[in-house]
């Protein structure tokens, strides 16, 4: 959950988790110095093999990514977490992937400047430390008969939990952290784990994860516990042509004591269109903390690249007789000048910001460039 006042103890991020301190939290220093050298490991392995597609199908590799910049601004100054009531943030994303057989080596970086106006409504922040570097997830996985997949390393959580084709890319699609990922969600830092998945064909998967949770306490003292999920995914086709998908999950984190449970769908009903829904609730929660929440929206597309999208969200808190629910609404145009790049206008309206009445609804405003490559 996102605070709108303050930065929430457990941001997210667009496809995303957040990360802070660094880019290994919650080890100790002999140790985090191991990992990280493993980590960088997996990214000379992605370089060396080579920056474009291999000649067969099954051994190539690739190194992509995004760079995405953001102005906005806020009509309460006063919330702005920025120190005035507009932003300017850059990010730059790159991934570095090799396969080969049944195996794979991933590797993702990701670098920003600037201070977002409100963490809650920019997810191409991630809630990330800004100025610096950061190694979001670094693994290697490997496919066991067909239908068996392990991956070990630096789990980036919500890469493989609780996708949506129509709301999970901050960079693309709404970015409010309100419709990227279910907010009842407590997904951890991105940190050591591993991740395993069985498939039927193209129409079911399970997942299980099991990732260390790391909180930094007065800067010295580290308290280490484990987040772990279980999802159950199954994609279908309501008609010859539109696809869609429904996932049911149930996670609990040792470091904060909680239990979630969640589901979602995504649906197409055009070539280029969709709609989604997401609800969640939370056990074990106390006062201005998130108890239930649900969110849906629409994004629809036109043959020449442009979209446009419109989504709610409701979050109840915990102690919904002192505290008020908070309601999120976020509508965006995206025009495509040239391939994928885009231009996106986005505006965003907030009630009853941090559960609390006393706040005057607001709105955060921007436009957001995105240039992958």
């Amino acid at each position: 959950m996102y605070s709108v006042t303050k930065q929430a103890v457990v941001p997210r991020r667009q496809c995303t988790a957040a990360l802070e301190g660094g880019a290994v939290s919650g080890i100790g220093p002999g140790r985090r110095r191991q990992v990280c050298v493993r980590y960088w490991c997996f990214i000379a392995l992605a370089v060396l093999s080579g920056g474009s597609a291999q000649a067969q199908d099954d051994d190539w590799a690739w190194v992509s990514g995004a760079l995405v910049s953001t102005a906005q601004g806020i009509t309460e100054p006063d919330l702005s977490q920025s120190g005035s009531g507009t932003s300017k943030t850059f990010a730059l994303d790159l991934y570095f992937q090799r396969q080969w057989a049944n195996n794979e080596v991933f590797a993702y970086l990701w670098a920003s400047e600037g201070d977002p106006v409100l963490y809650a409504a920019t997810a191409t922040a991630g809630g990330l430390s800004y100025g610096q570097i950061q190694v979001l997830s670094a693994y290697a996985s490997r496919t066991l008969f067909d239908f068996l997949t392990v991956t070990v390393g630096k789990i980036y959580p919500t890469a493989f939990f609780d996708n949506n084709m129509f709301a999970n890319n901050g960079y693309s699609q709404f970015q409010a952290y309100s419709f990227i990922n279910n907010q009842t969600i407590y997904f951890p830092f991105p940190n050591l784990g591993y991740v395993i998945e069985l498939t039927g064909g193209e129409v079911f998967a399970f997942r299980f994860t099991s990732v260390e949770e790391s909180e930094e306490e007065q800067d010295t003292a580290l308290q280490d516990e484990r987040f772990v999920a279980a999802e159950m995914a199954l994609s279908y086709f309501l008609t010859d042509e539109y696809a869609g998908n429904f996932r049911l999950g149930l996670w609990h984190s040792g470091l904060q004591s909680l239990t979630g449970f969640y589901a979602s769908i995504d649906q197409e009903f055009g070539l280029f269109s969709g709609l989604f829904a997401r609800a969640g609730m939370v056990n074990g929660t106390l006062d201005d903390n998130i108890r239930f929440a649900y969110s849906a929206g629409v994004e629809i597309g036109f043959l020449d690249g442009h979209r446009v999208g419109i989504a709610y969200e409701s979050q109840t808190p915990a102690d919904f007789a002192t505290f008020d629910t908070q309601s999120w609404f976020e509508g965006y145009v995206s025009f495509a000048l040239s391939g994928d790049v885009t231009l996106t206008g986005d505006i965003q309206f907030i009630v009853n910001g941090d559960y609390d009445p006393d706040i005057e609804p607001f709105a955060v405003y921007g436009l957001r460039f995105y240039f992958p490559f």
